[in-house]
C-alpha cells in the first residue's frame, strides 16, 4: 500500500486499476462508460418530463389537475 502525501494521488492511482490486464481494463472502462451513459440519459429524460409538464400546465392549466402526474395517465 502506498502512503500518499495528502494530495489525493493514492486515490487517483487506485482508480487507474493497474491490477488489470489490458483486456480487463477495456472491459472495466466500457462498463463505467455504460453506467455513466445510462445515468445521463435517465437524468435527461427526467428533465424533459418536467419541462413537458410545465409547458402543458402553462398553456392549458386545466389539462393537468394538480394532484395528477402526467406519468400516471
Amino acid at each position: 500500500m502506498l502512503y500518499g502525501c495528502g494530495c489525493g494521488c493514492v486515490e487517483v492511482q487506485d482508480k487507474f486499476r493497474l491490477d488489470l490486464t489490458d483486456e480487463q481494463a477495456v472491459q472495466y472502462m466500457q462498463s463505467l462508460i455504460d453506467v455513466s451513459v445510462t445515468a445521463t440519459f435517465a437524468a435527461l429524460v427526467e428533465q424533459m418530463h418536467k419541462l413537458a409538464q410545465v409547458s402543458l400546465a402553462s398553456c392549458c392549466p386545466l389539462a393537468v389537475p394538480p394532484n395528477l402526474s402526467l406519468s400516471s395517465r
